[in-house]
């Protein structure tokens, strides 16, 4: 499960970092495995990996992420 947590932050952080412009939306619901299916239908570009790390990136560092939310530096080996 841990790794399965560690891949839901990597896509939370590549969509967060693909809309860098975008104003903070106050907080909302988790969203469900459904809602992640979803995203991940719509995406253009899906890679499957293996998470080796990753880290909690510091505020000044994720700039423009909402208070309570986070970004992460994550790196992964690439499997498919």
């Amino acid at each position: 499960m841990p790794a399965r947590r560690l891949v839901t932050a990597a896509a939370l952080f590549l969509l967060a970092a693909a809309a860098p412009g975008e104003s903070p939306r106050p907080a909302g619901p988790e969203l469900s495995y459904a809602d992640m299916a979803d995203l991940a239908l719509a995406a253009t570009v899906a890679a499957h990996v293996r998470v080796t790390d990753s880290v909690l990136l510091k505020k000044e560092q994720a700039a423009g992420v909402p208070a309570n939310m986070a970004r992460f530096y994550v790196q992964a080996d690439m499997v498919s």
